[in-house]
């Protein structure tokens, strides 16, 4: 009973895990818990950190939310596949029911809380079908105009960064080459797409999975001399404020998109 009762103690607040109690803490959970991989130096994962406080407070009770230190704690993150940060985890029963990587606005996260919950823990729904399927059109044109003003606002920065970015393109490119022919069957296929510059969301994801198994290796240091020295000509001085410019611009588009679905919820509760 102590791991369960550890982790009520800490409901309402963001749970702190470690390799040596994540066993306790997430696993023996008599809560479902929302586990985040982070590390202090991802802008994106602190971008999202007071959203999960929030939550945790919003929810508490019902789940428990908690975070990993990837930078100091390693063991559980390796076991459980975890690449690419800010990357969430959802536990019920000490399994894994799903996950969400990258950064994200409060509104999202939240819909992915009580979905997990009504679909894992047999929650009542929060809307009717009908106020479902207006809220999910609303979130649909909210979701439309924030990737716009995200991606004005990535082209913006790459533009005034385009030599570096060319070089990381590149590299990311050889790189994928490269693993093609170690490859077999549908990832070695979309190798060859990405090594080609056709760069889609599976391609992506297999880049991510690719990229922490086997980039640090001896054989791609080349390629890492290459991306460190696109990365210092990226995080230049000269290049700070139009990288300041363009996570204000997330952050606002963020922002944007919490009022309107926030919005709408409360409307549609009524």
């Amino acid at each position: 009973m102590e791991p369960a009762e550890n982790t009520k103690k800490a409901a309402g607040a963001v749970v702190t895990v470690t390799d040596s109690t994540f066993e306790a803490l997430v696993i023996n959970s008599a809560l479902p818990v929302v586990v985040d991989f982070w590390a202090p130096w991802c802008r994106p994962c602190l971008a999202i950190a007071p959203s999960l406080e929030a939550l945790a407070q919003e929810f508490a009770g019902k789940l428990v939310v908690a975070k990993v230190n990837c930078d100091d704690e390693k063991l559980w993150k390796e076991k459980l596949g975890v690449s690419g940060i800010p990357h969430l985890l959802f536990f019920k029963g000490g399994a894994v029911v799903t996950r969400h990587v990258g950064s994200a606005p409060r509104a999202t996260f939240r819909a992915k809380f009580e979905d997990f919950l009504v679909a894992s823990c047999n929650a009542p729904a929060v809307f009717s079908a009908a106020a479902k399927l207006e809220l999910d059109q609303i979130e649909q044109a909210a979701c439309k105009r924030k990737n716009e003003r995200e991606d004005a606002a990535g082209l913006e920065f790459r533009t005034q960064n385009k030599v570096a970015f060319a070089e990381f393109d590149a590299v990311r490119n050889e790189f994928l080459q490269r693993m093609a022919t170690k490859l077999d069957g549908d990832k070695a296929a979309l190798a060859v797409r990405g090594g080609e510059g056709q760069f889609d969301e599976e391609v992506y994801q297999l880049f991510v999975e690719l990229r922490e198994a086997a980039f640090d290796d001896e054989e791609f240091a080349d390629l890492q001399a290459r991306q460190q020295a696109a990365e210092e000509l990226a995080n230049s001085p000269e290049m700070e404020p139009h990288k300041e410019a363009m996570f204000a611009e997330f952050e606002a588009a963020d922002q944007e998109y919490d009022a309107t679905i926030e919005a709408a919820r409360k409307r549609l509760l009524k």
